[in-house]
């Protein structure tokens, strides 16, 4: 995705209107594989703070979100992936806020209907060489499931192999 298309949809979110009793909208970048580590600078995003994400500064950032600054929008850039969710400190604040992904695999789960699970995004990784054909991508999306389990998905591949 370019650096403008991803500050389009970004633009896009935050103009969006709050659900009610929403006070400010916070998303989460998740880039576990760092490939808009440097868009980041690019980005112009009036009337949100963009914070990123060191590995080191997950207790500070928690703080910035719950306790010092309450009403200001936050674009929140995760380079990281974590093992378990106990492991994620901000894991509490992403699951009230809304994720955000800009890579090739996020966009073709989207568009298959594949859950955004990490199991599922592990699986659909795994078949990266069916998923580079184009004409394999539309027979899938033609049997039109939403795919919830790897088993789903392979048994789904499997018929479009054969």
């Amino acid at each position: 995705m370019s650096t403008e298309s991803i500050q389009f949809n970004l633009k896009e979110r935050f103009a969006a209107s709050l659900p009610e009793f929403y006070q400010r909208r916070i998303i989460f970048w998740q880039d576990e594989d760092r490939e808009f580590k440097e868009t980041l600078d690019e980005l112009d995003l009036p009337g949100v703070n963009i914070v990123k994400l060191t590995g080191t500064n997950n207790f500070a950032i928690k703080k910035l979100l719950l306790h010092d600054d309450l009403t200001s929008n936050y674009l929140i850039y995760n380079p990281f992936s974590y093992a378990t969710p106990q492991d994620d400190w901000l894991r509490d604040i992403e699951l009230y806020s809304e994720e955000f992904r800009a890579d090739y695999y996020s966009i073709l789960m989207s568009e298959l209907n594949i859950n955004a699970s990490p199991v599922m995004r592990r699986t659909v990784k795994l078949y990266s060489t069916f998923f580079d054909n184009r004409e394999r991508v539309a027979r899938l999306r033609k049997i039109g499931r939403e795919y919830q389990t790897p088993l789903q998905l392979h048994i789904d591949i499997m018929a479009v192999l054969a």
